[in-house]
């Protein structure tokens, strides 16, 4: 953006000059005035000045009843100048194109020139030069005129700041030239010469719209009014008296013969020798003209965007209309908070992604988030008029009486932190289809038989706030509007962020128009933590002495979320940038957020994103329509599906804020942290009826997902849960639970070998659960086959398929290494022929015949313990039964040959002292054999063994 003048329409805003009653005010008024001018003409040849003063001062105070002159004169109409946020220009805003200058600024020259060609006798009158009017008066009153080519710079002030063109005695000339004589004398009573020539040069008309010296000099020369010279002077004092005439860019030669006669006069007059002004008679005119620009707009976005805000500032006057009058004629500084940089940035990305000649409009705006300046606000690839004639205004910014255009699913950001607001987790899972119908609180706003579908009918599923944002599901969005959240919500968050919502539930979808930079500055919230800055392109307004009339420097900015809702919607909206319908061509390099849309056939595409510190939305739209009035949908070379939000937006809004961090100086940073998920406990609702359960899950704030099974329980009870009851789990989540549908089969004891001994315990334990019967588990370690079958149940009883009832027993054979086993007992469990892994060891055991029959002292060390291993084992006590009896051994898990013929569960021996009961265990299943196998008093003793060892374990 470059900077340049603006002519605004000021033309149009004065009033006409009134006519009305002329002729009849000049024939009333011809024997008044007959008279005033005889006493005007007496008064010119007065003898002093001093008598003439008081003249003209009667015959205007007594005869013409003028009033007097006034204390203040009227105030120049001084350009107003538009700057960026470090005081570059931008443009200038103007009824006369003026700026003032001191007269110690303005070189002695200037004012020289002026002296020696409008009024040689300026520092010896009083006001009135009394003989130059008698040296032409008498002439001009014998033609039937008025005394003409006589005025001084004191009464040409006076016509210019207080006789104003609009007056009715401006019609009557000779009734001006008695007030301007008799206001010239009060003036110069009132003032110093030098204070009247400065207020002169600020005053003067120098052609092409220039008003005052200052200003002549920027436009003629494109200098300061310090740098002017003679020739310079000359110039522009020869244009006074005829300034169109004597205009140097469409009159070259009548203003170089002005500037000659001028420098002569100067020269008359002493000011300069003849020989220099000859010599800068000869001079060119060398000008560096610096145009303005004609017409009623400023043909500039950001230039009517300040005009149209100014008026609404009650600062710059009352009634409004009056406002426009102040920025036109005060000299008023406007700083905006428009950076140029960034907003030429931005003009060029929208040139650079929408390059066809039939592109469609684009818009980019740039906000601040911690204090609402907006440092950019463009529009294009299309000139400004094209983009109003398109639009009525461009969508760029609301203030220039646009609505904007739908913003499609940048909205739902807004849904979010309604959602949030109203105590939903953004860990709510909702089971979304690809569809949805309305039927709850969106039916009742009207959206009667309404179906949403998702883009390009994108597929459901269970979604929470965080993966349905990322994707943008549709679906999601309206049932948690329809189902959970309802419109108020909606619409008191949109009106706290300064957008607009419709009544229905569409609205979350972005079926209203909102301006690009609203959009920016409601994301803009969510970056400052929930804090809104009002967007606003004016930083300040001075007047013409430099006091501040506007001060926005510090933003209007108010609490309008809760700190923790705006962290938290930020968290989600990073999805879509990291991993969503905006990744990666959003990604920029550092943190950042922000939400795509797109709306209907494709007419608008949107991507509105933000870092910590800047808030950016980007748009681009269709104009154009088809036979049947609808908009044309967006096309674009790198879009080939179809426009979205997620193709060109997304790409030329990292473009721009790629670089607009930098030129800003944005350091990279994090987002805040978003608060915890809440988790709480899933209750537990299996046995509960579906109706229930759900009920209790709603309470917990978790939601609830049912399947009926096939099951032998009651129909609608729940039969199973996940996650369990009593783990713990993210609030809004969803259960999912298992109901019956009361048509299966009561289950059988199911089949435990090969699982080990805890994992057959846990599926023995959910099966008496699931069936609700009460049965004792019994294991019992026997000799495993091979090495793999350590520890894992070989075999149960009953088998599987059984069905339990109360109080029946089952019981599990659990491997165990066959070495721990007395020799006998592998022999009956395994016969004569062992499994391979065995062999080694029943050769070692069984190899030749006296294995079969133990030596006396064999008997001695394994079947006749001493008397203290029986104390140690037993109860201190040998037993009176019979050990061997098979009853006993039965009854009491004792096998003789396990622990009577094994010296090693004698006290002697921890390790197989049965202190864990595995061998009681084993005489479970081989008591029998083991009473048969012997059943003297030695093989007793060992059973009594075997009863407190199998004790101990139960």
């Amino acid at each position: 953006m470059t900077s340049r003048d603006t002519v605004s329409a000021s033309a149009a805003r004065t009033r006409p000059r009134r006519r009305r009653g002329r002729r009849v005010l000049i024939l009333l008024g011809i024997p008044l005035l007959a008279v005033a001018a005889a006493l005007l003409l007496a008064a010119t040849f007065a003898p002093t000045a001093a008598l003439a003063n008081w003249g003209v001062r009667a015959v205007s105070e007594h005869l013409m009843g003028f009033e007097p002159l006034p204390d203040d004169l009227r105030e120049l109409a001084v350009r107003s100048k538009i700057t960026d946020r470090h005081g570059e220009q931008i443009a200038l805003v103007r009824d006369e194109n003026r700026i003032l200058v001191e007269l110690d600024d303005v070189p002695d020259v200037v004012g020289e020139a002026v002296v020696a060609t409008e009024d040689r006798e300026f520092h010896e009158h009083e006001g009135v030069n009394w003989s130059a009017i008698a040296r032409a008066g008498w002439d001009n009153v014998q033609a039937g005129g008025i005394p003409a080519g006589a005025s001084t710079i004191t009464q040409q002030l006076v016509k210019n700041t207080v006789i104003t063109e609009g007056d009715e005695v401006a019609e009557q000339t000779l009734r001006r030239k008695i007030q301007e004589a008799a206001y010239a004398v009060q003036l110069e009573e009132r003032m110093a010469k030098d204070d009247i020539l400065e207020q002169y040069l600020n005053t003067a008309y120098f052609g092409n719209g220039v008003y005052g010296v200052g200003t002549a000099a920027e436009f003629y020369w494109a200098t300061d009014v310090s740098e002017l010279e003679a020739e310079h002077a000359a110039l522009l004092a020869g244009m006074l008296r005829a300034p169109e005439h004597n205009n140097p860019i469409t009159n070259e030669d009548a203003a170089l013969q002005r500037r000659s006669v001028v420098l002569a006069q100067m020269a008359e007059e002493d000011y300069l020798d003849e020989e220099e002004a000859r010599e800068l008679a000869d001079r060119d005119l060398d000008l560096e003209v610096q145009e303005t620009p004609a017409g009623a707009g400023s043909g500039d976005m950001i230039v009517d965007l300040a005009i149209e805000v100014l008026e609404g500032e009650g600062a710059l006057g009352n009634p409004p209309e009056e406002r426009f009058n102040t920025l036109a004629t005060g000299g008023l500084e406007v700083r905006l908070t428009i950076d140029q940089e960034v907003q030429e940035l931005a003009e060029e990305t929208i040139a650079e992604h929408l390059v066809e000649d039939d592109t469609p409009h684009g818009a980019l705006s740039a906000v601040d988030s911690r204090t609402g300046e907006v440092y950019a606000a463009a529009h294009g690839p299309h000139d400004y008029e094209d983009f109003r004639d398109d639009f009525g205004s461009p969508v760029a910014a609301e203030h220039l009486g646009n609505e904007g255009r739908q913003t499609g699913s940048t909205f739902k950001a807004l849904g979010l932190a309604a959602a949030l607001e109203q105590g939903l987790p953004p860990t709510l899972e909702l089971d979304t289809a690809t569809q949805y119908t309305a039927e709850d609180q969106c039916v009742q706003a009207g959206s009667d038989e309404w179906t949403v579908g998702n883009f390009a009918g994108a597929a459901g599923g269970e979604l929470d706030m965080f993966e349905a944002t990322t994707i943008s599901s549709n679906t999601y969005f309206v049932e948690l509007l329809d189902q959970h959240l309802g419109i108020e919500p909606l619409r008191d968050v949109s009106d706290r962020l300064g957008l607009r919502r419709g009544p229905g539930c569409a609205a979350v979808l972005g079926s209203d128009s909102q301006g690009v930079m609203e959009m920016a500055a409601a994301f803009a919230t969510f970056a400052n933590e929930g804090r809104r800055c009002d967007p606003h392109v004016v930083a300040e307004v001075r007047d013409r002495n430099g006091d501040v009339l506007v001060d926005n420097t510090e933003g209007e900015c108010s609490d309008r979320l809760d700190a923790d809702v705006a962290n938290q919607v930020t968290e989600l909206l990073r999805g879509p940038v990291d991993e969503g319908t905006a990744a990666p061509t959003a990604q920029i390099g550092r943190p950042a957020a922000g939400k795509t849309g797109t709306t209907d056939q494709f007419g608008d595409a949107w991507f509105v994103g933000y870092v910590p510190q800047l808030s950016a939305a980007m748009w681009m739209g269709e104009v154009r329509r088809d036979d049947q009035g609808e908009i044309v949908s967006l096309s674009h070379p790198d879009c080939p599906g179809g426009v979205t939000g997620g193709c060109v937006p997304t790409t030329a809004w990292a473009s721009f804020m790629g670089q607009a961090v930098d030129l800003l100086d944005l350091e990279a940073q994090d987002f805040p942290e978003p608060p915890e998920l809440p988790e709480t406990e899933v209750p537990s609702v299996v046995g509960e009826d579906e109706d229930d359960a759900v009920e209790i899950l709603d309470e917990a704030a978790f939601e609830s997902d049912t399947e009926t099974v096939e099951d032998w329980r009651p129909a609608g009870e729940v039969i199973d849960q996940s996650p369990e009851g009593g783990t713990e789990a993210y609030e809004g989540s969803v259960v999912d639970l298992t109901v019956s549908d009361g048509t299966g089969a009561e289950p059988g004891l199911p089949d435990l070998t090969g699982l080990s001994e805890n994992a057959a315990l846990d599926v023995l334990q959910e099966f008496v659960d699931d069936v609700g019967v009460e049965v004792s588990v019994q294991t019992r370690g026997v000799p495993a086959a091979f090495e793999g079958q350590i520890g894992e149940v070989t075999g149960q009883s009953p088998g599987a398929g059984t069905l339990m009832d109360d109080g029946d027993q089952v019981v599990l054979d659990i491997g165990e290494p066959a070495e721990q086993f007395a020799p006998d007992t592998l022999r009956d469990f395994f016969g004569d022929d062992p499994p391979g892994e065995l062999e080694d060891l029943f050769d070692e055991v069984f190899g030749d015949d006296e294995a079969d029959e133990p030596s006396e002292d064999d008997d001695a060390d394994a079947g006749e313990p001493d008397e203290d291993a029986d104390a140690d084992d037993g109860n201190g006590e040998p037993p009176e039964d019979d050990a061997g009896d098979d009853a006993d051994a039965n009854d009491n898990g004792n096998n003789a040959n396990d622990n009577g013929n094994n010296a090693n569960d004698n006290g002697d021996n921890e390790d197989n002292g049965n202190d864990d009961g595995t061998n009681g265990a084993n005489a479970n299943g081989n008591g029998g054999e083991g009473g048969e196998g012997d059943e003297d008093e030695e093989a007793e003793e060992e059973g009594e063994e075997g009863d407190d060892a199998d004790d101990e374990e139960e």
